[in-house]
């Protein structure tokens, strides 16, 4: 799977790392990947019977911009101010 079907940041000061998945995902100063079928979404090309579903802690989200410079997001899980 090279497509990533979801991508989500943790913006939720009250979630917490339980078991339950769907709370989990939105910790605050966390982010959330996904690989799975994102064919009914408009433009989705990743046909897949497969997901595979991602938190990560701590993380540090660069976007780098069309001029190729870039921009941290988050860094080490404190959104920065943009």
């Amino acid at each position: 799977m090279r497509i990533v079907g979801e991508f989500a940041f943790g913006i939720n000061p009250k979630a917490r790392f339980v078991h339950e998945f769907l709370e989990a995902e939105k910790v605050l100063g966390t982010i959330h990947v996904a690989f799975s079928d994102n064919s009914d979404m408009p433009s989705g090309k990743n046909c897949s019977d497969n997901r595979m579903n991602f938190r990560v802690l701590n993380p540090t989200v660069t976007v780098y911009k069309r001029d190729k410079s870039r921009l941290d997001v988050l860094r080490d899980s404190v959104f920065t101010d943009l």
